[in-house]
């Protein structure tokens, strides 16, 4: 049995990993050509799989560059991973198709995405 210590630290750790990871989810939901309001439970096993194999492409990109270049390291220095979706980009073309970026008020917060690429 686990020291609930040890349990508190990883549930901590484990919170810490899914704002981290709801950070990233613009361009992670764009490389997998999902849209932000589709439902996880409606994801056929090919979209499931497209979007696992982002996860992990997407934030080794980050990881690799540094971090986004949203935000900033804990000495002040600029991550180098260029964002394809965020409040400093919507009106620029997507990267990816040359669709329009829209930008959508949900669930208290806003989504970015190509409408022309990602699938509803």
């Amino acid at each position: 049995m686990m020291n609930k210590y040890v349990l508190i630290a990883l549930s901590v750790f484990l919170l810490a990993f899914l704002v981290f990871l709801a950070k990233q989810r613009q361009d992670i939901l764009l490389n997998s050509k999902i849209h932000p309001r589709k439902k996880m439970n409606t994801l056929s096993e090919h979209q499931q799989r497209k979007v696992f194999d982002s996860v992990k492409t997407t934030l080794a990109a980050m990881t690799d560059s540094g971090g986004r270049d949203t935000e900033r390291d804990l000495f002040g220095n600029q991550g180098g991973y260029r964002t394809k979706l965020s409040k400093n980009n919507t009106t620029m073309l997507c990267p990816d198709c040359g669709g329009i970026v829209k930008k959508e008020a949900y669930m208290g917060g806003s989504v970015y995405f190509c409408d022309s690429c990602q699938e509803k």
